[in-house]
């Protein structure tokens, strides 16, 4: 062992502590043809890599001297075509005061790479049984570009090493299991296409060291439907301004004939307002604010479809505002009339508001033959004159 004089202490050249070989998965096992993941972790230390080796039964099969930061942890991707069992370990060097020295060998990690027997037919005897495949949503409809997820189980095999699924005969995408014993595995996919599709799912299984495929699980059927079309908006004022205590009257409708509307919904700041049955595919809102200030409004609706309730995407959004006006005042003279007398109403405002028109009613009815005049600037005052006013 050799020893450094350094800042009055002895440091001693000792090979850097035995690093650890990890696999990708929990079972070493793996079909011909398919990428074998090894990482590398070195032990905790200080000085930086020079470089690494990975060796199989003895032979070096990679070698990579670049520099590797503490962080790092060098991985090895292998494809082996064979049929066989492996011993893969790793040893690697530091440069230590100027000296390159090798580290420990890691533990070994045994790689069995195996030729997958496939069942021969849908009810094959000789394989595990099917798996069951289960849909997220029990009426099996999508919209277009949704997420489908699918769970396939099995309940036979406790050595499952990976789970695949398939659209028709055509596979899909496959799941390795993390860990032993796990019997069911989590699929998302996305359908960009309107239509039916049908999907079926597999295991393999290590039975006494062969892999075999199950057969496949029952069809599952799915509809991918088109999302319906967005809802318009429209309230009853052209102007969209409203007093803060005045009834607004909101219309949402669509001209989709592919679907019939269930149920509209209004909206406003993110919340959901009132909700209606569509009538012949529209419905009427009326709501009445009491807070001064502008306020988007939207909708939406849905309708079934396959047994789903599904939803539009939300209309256009309308922007309401709501002011405040002053109650006015009113007046009359004479104080006091008798039937065929001309009397005059006086309507004033009370706040300093551009009054454009005074309206003026007789037991909650407009007067049609009311005449007003040009508005005073100065009081926000307009005169109606009333003629012929009959006493009840």
């Amino acid at each position: 062992m050799e020893s450094h004089l350094r800042d009055g202490a002895f440091l001693e050249h000792t090979p850097p502590e035995r690093s650890r070989l990890c696999p990708g998965r929990a079972v070493n096992v793996y079909v011909s043809s398919e990428l074998i993941i090894l990482t590398c972790t070195p032990s905790n230390d200080l000085h930086p890599i020079s470089s690494h080796l990975l060796y199989k039964v003895g032979e070096v099969i990679s070698v990579n001297s670049r520099y590797y930061s503490l962080q790092s942890h060098p991985t090895y991707i292998i494809t082996n075509t064979g049929t066989d069992i492996n011993d893969y370990y790793w040893v690697y060097s530091r440069s230590m005061f100027g000296r390159i020295v090798m580290s420990k060998q890691t533990e070994t990690v045994r790689i069995k790479v195996v030729v997958v027997v496939r069942a021969q037919g849908e009810n094959d005897l000789g394989r595990p049984e099917k798996p069951l495949l289960s849909p997220e949503l029990e009426e099996k409809v999508y919209v277009s570009g949704e997420r489908v997820t699918f769970t396939c189980t099995s309940s036979e095999c406790r050595d499952i090493i990976r789970f695949l699924l398939y659209e028709g005969v055509q596979f899909v995408t496959q799941k390795l299991t993390d860990t032993s014993g796990q019997d069911s595995a989590m699929f998302t996919i996305t359908e960009p296409l309107v239509g039916s599709k049908s999907y079926t799912c597999t295991y393999t299984c290590n039975v006494n060291g062969t892999i075999v495929e199950s057969n496949k699980s029952t069809p599952v059927q799915i509809n991918i439907v088109a999302r319906p079309q967005k809802p318009q908006i429209s309230c009853d004022q052209k102007e969209k301004v409203y007093a803060s205590d005045e009834s607004v009257i909101f219309t949402c409708w669509t001209t989709d004939r592919t679907y019939s509307a269930d149920t509209f919904y209004l909206y406003n700041d993110r919340q959901p307002v009132s909700q209606r049955q569509s009538q012949q595919n529209s419905a009427t809102f009326t709501i009445t604010n009491r807070r001064v200030a502008p306020r988007d409004y939207y909708c939406d609706y849905t309708c079934r479809v396959y047994g789903r309730r599904i939803s539009s995407g939300y209309s256009s959004r309308i922007k309401i505002t709501f002011v405040d006006l002053p109650r006015p005042n009113i007046s009359q003279v004479p104080s006091h009339v008798s039937e065929g007398e001309d009397v005059t109403f006086n309507c004033t405002s009370t706040k300093n508001t551009s009054v454009n028109t005074f309206n003026l009613y007789k037991n909650s009815v407009q007067l049609n033959d009311s005449v007003p005049q040009s508005a005073d600037a100065q009081n926000k005052s307009e005169t109606v004159e009333i003629t012929h006013v009959s006493i009840d």
